[in-house]
């Protein structure tokens, strides 16, 4: 038997292997890691390789490509295809890897179990032989497993005491491996969601009151477009934008997101270094760690304030727990950074068994119940 912190891998029956590891986050947050593209791009794989492709049909006669650059070496595909789909609890997979280190195709079946706010998962994996079975329980550790299921663990762990990182937005949550690509892509996803449910809004909706004390369904637009040109005001922009209390609040934002994501999409502008509430961070960072935030939870409360759907996408959900748990109190104190600003609000209690957009919006000040 082999460890490593709380993973264990060992052999079972005539050519399974067994591989255990319990990680400090819900099922859910550990399952959609396991499973959503931009999540397992985080984690997966030895330290030092990139999973370059990661293409995911998550159903049962689904497949499945992913594709590694490792260092120095040839790049290494593992396809395969989900046999089972039983979200968040189980996957059964079948799966080989180009190169074949498995002596054929294996089949895997993982389970995700929680217990106390913890996840266990575990993988038995079937192998082609005894054989093949103990060449992998004799090489599968140095291949990295350790390092990933620590990337895994570190994006899905909630650590309220973590205090090495003063900040929000410079945490690891939220940001890829290789940076600004991810960002610009998570922006656009936002952005794209944001401008859907400003289509959303009856005309006659956009008095309505919102979640936000004293703001408007129009104000949380305007607010957001306001966001927008804070966020390039370090560079010295003089950009003023359009005002959704004067435009119409979808050719405002039309215009703040366009200009929001030509920053972001050129590498000299989203690489500039700025001072921000929360210190150095580059453009693109910023952007990530402030306005890609609004654009969710603004989202919620002008889809609340408006009648419309407020789901919060499960991907948003698993970026945004960790970093929801570590809020500074400075954040939540009006008037830290400059008079009449105010970050976040107080937090609101929530259930234990609360769903976890409920518990991720009670530690952002929102009150989950909240209702015109």
């Amino acid at each position: 038997m082999r460890t490593a912190a709380d993973l264990i891998i060992e052999p079972h029956h005539s050519r399974d292997l067994v591989i255990t590891r319990t990680f400090a986050a819900p099922r859910q947050l550990v399952f959609d890691a396991w499973t959503q593209p931009e999540l397992l791009r985080r984690w997966y794989g030895p330290r030092g390789w990139h999973l370059t492709t990661c293409e995911i049909d998550l159903r049962a006669g689904g497949r499945f490509l992913y594709l590694l650059q490792r260092p120095n070496r040839a790049d290494m595909a593992l396809r395969g295809t989900y046999q089972a789909v039983d979200a968040p609890t189980r996957l059964v997979t079948s799966e080989r890897w180009d190169d074949d280190w498995t002596e054929g195709e294996t089949h895997t079946t993982t389970s995700f179990d929680e217990r106390d706010g913890a996840t266990t998962v575990t993988r038995i994996i079937e192998f082609t032989s005894a054989a093949a079975r103990d060449r992998a329980l004799g090489s599968i550790g140095r291949g990295g497993l350790e390092d990933a299921f620590q990337r895994l663990d570190d994006l899905v762990r909630a650590e309220p005491d973590d205090t090495a990182r003063d900040d929000v937005g410079q945490r690891d949550v939220g940001r890829s491996d290789d940076g600004r690509d991810y960002i610009a892509g998570r922006y656009r996803r936002r952005a794209a969601r944001f401008d859907e449910l400003i289509l959303g809004v009856g005309s006659d909706a956009w008095a309505s009151q919102s979640p936000c004390e004293d703001w408007t369904a129009r104000d949380i637009v305007d607010h957001v477009i306001v966001m927008h040109a804070a966020m390039l005001a370090p560079l010295g922009s003089s950009w003023e934008p359009k005002s959704a209390t004067a435009d119409r609040p979808i050719d405002a934002f039309a215009s703040a997101r366009a200009r929001m994501q030509h920053a972001l999409d050129d590498p000299a502008v989203a690489g500039t270094e700025c001072s921000t509430p929360t210190g150095t961070l580059t453009v693109a960072e910023h952007v990530d760690a402030a306005l890609s935030v609004d654009l969710v939870l603004h989202g919620w409360d002008l889809a609340r304030a408006t009648g419309q759907d407020d789901t919060i996408p499960a991907e948003d959900l698993a970026l945004l727990w960790p970093i929801a748990q570590s809020i500074p109190e400075q954040f939540r104190v009006p008037g830290a950074f400059r008079p009449g600003l105010v970050v976040f609000g107080p937090q609101v209690p929530v259930a234990a068994d609360a769903p976890l957009q409920h518990k991720i919006l009670g530690l952002y000040g929102r009150d989950p119940a909240w209702q015109q």
